[in-house]
C-alpha cells in the first residue's frame, strides 16, 4: 500500500514514474516456470 499511497494507482499521479511500456529497452524477464527451475530449492525444503 505503500506505493499506492505514495504515487496512486498505477502511478498516475506521478509523472516520474515511468510504465515499463515506456521504455525503450523493455526489460527481460525470465517465466515463473524458468524461476522455479533456477532456484536452489533445498534452501527452502532442505537437503
Amino acid at each position: 500500500m505503500a506505493y499506492w499511497n505514495e504515487f496512486g494507482y498505477k502511478g498516475r499521479d506521478d509523472p516520474t514514474v515511468i510504465h515499463p511500456r515506456d521504455l525503450k529497452s523493455p526489460p527481460s524477464l525470465d517465466t515463473v516456470e524458468d524461476y522455479f527451475k533456477k532456484y536452489d530449492w533445498t534452501k527452502v525444503f532442505g537437503s
